[in-house]
């Protein structure tokens, strides 16, 4: 719907902040709030529960031995939107908000295992009972842990390491020295006066005939130093170990196929490139438990309040719902240059005897319909032959 797919802010959530904070919504609670919206009439039509990833800094979650107990959300609208959004709950307060239709207003809202409030500026909309079997927003941490009692040591980014050794602040400074001193020096001709009485130079310019003249006394030299040494060596060496160390607290260059400089085996190369999966194992086991978690409570909020969707050829009947369901989601990270390497894998595996083709195409290459794709590649095989035969 809004033209983007939900995972993929779920994941870069995953990457910067190591947590994701997804809502669920009946689309039945949005036409029941704004009636008059005709797009939400369409979206009908599409899914029953609308998914939103929220920017985790916006949030403030509380959790308790069984898990979320209360959520706190606050975050910036124009009046626009506001207006157009809760027109319907507004009441008689929408003729003081109306003329407001420029700037931004501070929506809040609150969850507790109860009840559901909204404010906007800090002027409270509406309080009621939201009657869901729990909170409706999905909070999935990464690296961190619960271990730790602040909030902010819970949590531990891909990212951590590189803002609190500040690497990118000297790799900055670094930077501008370097190309300070390129401008200063590179651009500035430095020269060298020499003179045999040690008199200071007294250089008279003629530009009358079109170029510069210069008249030197008997025995005096001006020239220019060509070979200053504008970069030492040293500070190059300095700028390479900073990036080095960007590099290890980030992803290395090498799992997008860049060329690592200098003599490299095979086998390097490839421990390289692997080890550059490794700071994308917990987002990708934990985005992938964050989705799971997020289908599942979408399930669970259909089963409780009799949602049923039966549209578009998928028919979802809530009774249908099993009580407890679990649902497991498998993320796959595959960097660019291991598409081809995973096909001759399968394919070594399949030819070898070691593995059936199913196992191949579900855990190698990815495939997890495999009966659907056998009958596609079937159908391609005969197309083909098909066509032989007419030619």
């Amino acid at each position: 719907i809004n033209r983007r797919p939900i995972h993929y802010n779920m994941m870069l959530s995953m990457v910067l902040y190591d947590e994701t904070h997804t809502a669920i919504t009946p689309i039945r609670d949005y036409a029941e709030k704004n009636k008059k919206d005709k797009r939400i009439k369409r979206f009908a039509e599409k899914t029953p529960i609308l998914f939103e990833s929220w920017n985790p800094m916006n949030g403030y979650p509380e959790f308790d031995t069984f898990g979320l107990c209360f959520y706190y959300r606050e975050s910036q609208d124009s009046w626009s939107n506001v207006l157009r959004k809760y027109k319907d709950i507004l009441g008689e307060k929408y003729g003081s908000y109306s003329n407001k239709r420029y700037g931004n207003a501070t929506i809040s809202i609150a969850y507790d295992l109860d009840y559901f409030a909204v404010w906007i500026d800090r002027d409270n909309i509406l309080l009621e009972e939201h009657e869901l079997p729990a909170i409706p927003i999905d909070v999935t941490f990464g690296n961190g842990s619960n271990f730790f009692e602040k909030p902010e040591d819970q949590r531990q980014p891909m990212l951590y390491s590189l803002l609190r050794s500040k690497l990118w602040d000297r790799d900055n400074m670094l930077l501008t020295v370097i190309y300070t001193q390129m401008f200063a020096l590179g651009l500035t001709p430095i020269m060298v006066y020499r003179s045999a009485s040690g008199d200071p130079l007294d250089l008279q310019m003629d530009n009358s005939h079109g170029y510069s003249l210069a008249t030197l006394k008997q025995n005096e030299s001006l020239d220019i130093i060509t070979n200053k040494g504008i970069l030492p060596q040293e500070m190059k060496n300095v700028l390479d170990q900073t990036k080095d160390l960007i590099d290890s607290s980030t992803i290395y260059g090498t799992a997008f196929g860049e060329k690592y400089p200098g003599t490299m085996t095979f086998s390097e190369a490839s421990l390289l490139a692997q080890s550059a999966r490794l700071p994308l194992i917990a987002p990708q086991r934990m985005g992938g438990f964050g989705i799971s978690s997020v289908i599942e409570l979408a399930l669970m909020t259909m089963k409780e309040n009799g949602i049923s969707f039966n549209k578009n050829g998928i028919n979802i009947n809530a009774k249908d719902i099993p009580d407890d369901i679990e649902v497991k989601v498998s993320l796959d990270v595959v960097l660019p240059h291991e598409r081809l390497q995973n096909i001759t894998v399968a394919k070594t595996l399949v030819d070898s005897g070691f593995s059936s083709m199913d196992w191949a195409q579900n855990n190698v290459l990815g495939i997890t319909n495999t009966e659907e794709m056998k009958k596609k590649v079937l159908e391609d095989q005969i197309s083909k032959t098909l066509v032989q035969q007419e030619l």
